[in-house]
């Protein structure tokens, strides 16, 4: 069954690496904050950027990324995710 897909949130959504960690591909990373903007845009800051999450988001394909609390449960499906530049774009609907 496939899950709901909802549009983008009204409200930036703010997540601390304290609290989540980002998976893609089956891989985790850590992270310092992650912002997710109405507009379909995130600003994600990296304390020390993993080389392989670089790659990853800046291959050209869309990846999905999954925000997960360090407890386990996926707060945040982003679907589309791309480096542009400094900013990461998602360009589908999240799933939450």
């Amino acid at each position: 069954m496939r899950e709901h897909l909802e549009p983008l949130p009204e409200e930036t959504l703010t997540f601390s690496g304290e609290g989540h960690r980002l998976f893609i591909g089956g891989r985790g990373f850590d992270f310092q904050s992650l912002e997710v903007r109405p507009d379909g845009t995130m600003e994600l800051d990296l304390q020390n950027p993993d080389p392989e999450l670089t790659r990853l988001l800046g291959e050209g394909e869309p990846r999905v990324i999954y925000v997960v609390s360090r407890e386990g449960v996926r707060d945040l499906v982003l679907q589309g995710c791309q480096l542009e530049s400094r900013t990461i774009a998602c360009h589908l609907k999240y799933r939450r």
